[in-house]
């Protein structure tokens, strides 16, 4: 079940991400949306095991190497919704 919702985020992302190819409004918004549930869904895992190391559960990795890995995907997350909202948009309709 863990891994489940990895897939949706990762799928949103590449759907969004598909979609965004002919600029929209609301094609702008839904890649807006993949990048804040990324988002959302990495600042737990990663500020989890970071805070409370003692309960984390890291399958088969070590835990300091994913915790990095987690920390990056959180970070790549942040700028990407950051870039989502603030970037020039080139479109001037309602889409």
């Amino acid at each position: 079940m863990l891994v489940l919702d990895d897939q949706m985020m990762g799928g949103f992302l590449i759907v969004a991400a598909w979609v965004v190819r002919k600029e929209t409004l609301r094609s702008r918004s839904v890649f807006s949306a993949a990048w804040g549930v990324a988002a959302g869904m990495l600042y737990s895992s990663f500020f989890g095991k970071v805070l409370d190391p003692s309960h984390a559960q890291a399958g088969n990795w070590d835990l300091g190497i994913l915790t990095i890995l987690l920390g990056i995907a959180f970070f790549t997350s942040v700028v990407g919704l950051w870039f989502s909202l603030t970037l020039p948009s080139r479109v001037h309709n309602n889409g």
